[in-house]
Order: structure tokens, then C-alpha cells, then sequence
């Protein structure tokens, strides 16, 4: 089961440089790059696709191509210095 592919996306033109599947009830953290130098996304649809942009895709068991619907997800925020 999948959840969604969250998207990191370059800060002034917004052009995607790589994305992640995400698993239920699983845990990303960014540093450094990952979080001040690039925006990050979740697209607004109720169905996913695998892209060749998805830099995890052989660890999350999907190839390009796939598709499923998204299902409930929560997200949360927390910021340290």
C-alpha cells in the first residue's frame, strides 16, 4: 500500500528535481538542501503516478508507470535549530 509521492521542486522555477513514494505511516526528514534549498509538494489529486523522477522507486517496489489512488494521509511540522 502506498500513500503519495511527495515532490521536491526547484525554489525559482518550480521545476521538479526528484520526488519520493511515500509508505503509510512513514517518518521523512529533511536537512540541509533537502529542506532550505527546495521547495517540497504533494500535488493536489486524488491518484498517483510513479515518474521517472521518483529517486526511491526501486526500495518502495513500484516502476514507472504505476498508478494508485491516495489514501488518508497526515502531516505534521516541526522546525529545529
Amino acid at each position: 500500500m502506498i500513500s503519495a509521492i511527495l515532490e521536491f521542486v526547484h525554489a525559482d522555477t518550480y521545476e521538479v528535481v526528484g520526488s519520493v513514494v511515500l509508505q503509510p505511516r512513514s517518518l521523512l526528514v529533511f536537512r540541509d538542501l533537502a529542506y532550505t534549498g527546495y521547495k517540497h509538494r504533494m500535488r493536489a489529486c486524488d491518484c498517483d503516478t510513479v515518474t521517472g523522477n521518483v529517486v526511491n522507486a526501486e526500495m518502495a517496489g513500484v516502476q514507472i508507470g504505476d498508478s494508485w489512488q491516495r489514501s488518508k494521509r497526515v502531516c505534521l511540522f516541526r522546525y529545529f535549530t
